[in-house]
């Protein structure tokens, strides 16, 4: 399969195939048998792992696709999963994952129905996650507050989520609309931004507020 190949499969038996056509140019696939949850070591020598069923690799383009009950990519610090597909990406270093998927790091989770997660390596030599963009059905939770939005952009250092399209913010009984949103998952604090009103070109955000039950003496 060649010394590409390779290295991205550190464990498994392979087979390898060549293919020519439209959208495939030459391709390696590799079918894992046994338990599930068979893992991928050592990716483009790296220190990542990712875990799945089945894989292909296509050499042409450099994409590992993983599927599988549940995949997932791991580095030192960071782990994304998902239901249904992950692509890690060798020469964008990016991983993709598609179905109820999740990026995670510590306490700090990010799910959407999918993740785009960008990598590059620190000072040390480690891969680490240092952007992740969310598509459809963005799903924040915090201390105090649930955020939900149609597209979300995630900067892991900063623990900061930008947050557009759709946005709800939800905190006991109460909630909040607008149109975009800025999340801090360290601090816990979330700025929620108001929609232009058609026509009057005012802006406000619009909510609903539920009084809390006062205890009888």
């Amino acid at each position: 399969m060649g010394t590409r190949a390779q290295a991205v499969y550190g464990a498994g038996q392979c087979a390898g195939h060549s293919r020519r056509g439209q959208g495939y140019g030459r391709r390696a696939a590799c079918l894992l048998s046994g338990k599930a949850g068979r893992r991928f070591r050592n990716l483009a020598a790296g220190r990542e792992t990712a875990f799945g069923d089945t894989a292909i690799y296509d050499l042409g383009k450099a994409i590992l696709v993983l599927k599988g009950r549940k995949v997932r990519f791991v580095t030192a610090e960071d782990e994304v999963t998902a239901d249904r597909q992950l692509e890690y990406w060798e020469t964008k270093q990016m991983v993709v994952a598609r179905g109820n998927a999740y990026a995670v790091r510590g306490a700090k989770r990010l799910r959407a129905d999918v993740l785009s997660a960008h990598l590059r390596k620190n000072k040390g030599g480690k891969t680490k996650i240092y952007r992740v963009d969310a598509f459809d059905n963005v799903h924040i939770v915090t201390e105090q507050d649930t955020i939900t939005a149609d597209r979300g952009v995630y900067d892991v250092e900063s623990a900061t989520a930008t947050l557009t399209g759709s946005v709800k913010l939800s905190r006991d009984d109460n909630q909040l609309n607008g149109c975009s949103a800025e999340v801090n998952l360290n601090t816990g604090i979330s700025k929620l931004r108001s929609c232009t009103s058609p026509g009057t070109g005012k802006s406000r955000v619009r909510g609903f507020f539920l009084p809390r039950n006062i205890k009888k003496k």
